[in-house]
């Protein structure tokens, strides 16, 4: 094993969650549009500060659905599909 085989925990968190939303769409073409920004997303620690922003928000705003979701509560999203 190198160092190319081994992968950040971020980065993989972040594959496993678009591989999700990817599974989670009915719709074919944006299935597959996440799949490659899966395949294709440059490692995370190479990202720009206003990207890491915006998956920081991202999470945030996924965190809070979850504890709502658990709690009984209603979802951010109630209506809002992946497609």
């Amino acid at each position: 094993m190198t160092s190319e085989d081994v992968v950040d925990p971020l980065d993989a968190a972040l594959n496993e969650l678009l591989v999700h939303v990817a599974e989670q769409s009915s719709d074919r073409e944006r299935r597959a549009a996440i799949l490659d920004i899966a395949r294709m997303a440059p490692p995370i620690a190479t990202w720009p500060p206003e990207m890491l922003q915006e998956l920081f928000e991202l999470s945030s705003w996924v965190g809070l659905r979850r504890r709502l979701e658990q709690e009984g509560g209603t979802s951010p999203s109630e209506g809002v599909g992946v497609g």
